[in-house]
């Protein structure tokens, strides 16, 4: 459960990611890291129900997953 959650929008969430992907490259990694990292770097509990990640890298790919349990 999370105790707490922001809301964040536009600028304000984008600087959010940005902070915790600006040594973190998704190119290569399984969905298993990636969801692992962003878990650590948030504190969230590794309890969830559904996972969804989308990214647009800088050579224009996507990488996108949807994980539930």
């Amino acid at each position: 459960m999370i105790s707490h959650v922001k809301k964040l929008r536009g600028a304000a969430a984008q600087t959010e990611i940005d902070k915790a992907f600006a040594t973190y490259n998704v190119t290569g990694k399984t969905r298993a890291q990636i969801v692992n990292h962003i878990l650590k770097t948030y504190k969230l509990s590794t309890r969830y129900q559904e996972f969804d990640f989308e990214a647009k890298l800088k050579n224009n790919k996507r990488v996108a997953f949807e994980i539930e349990r």
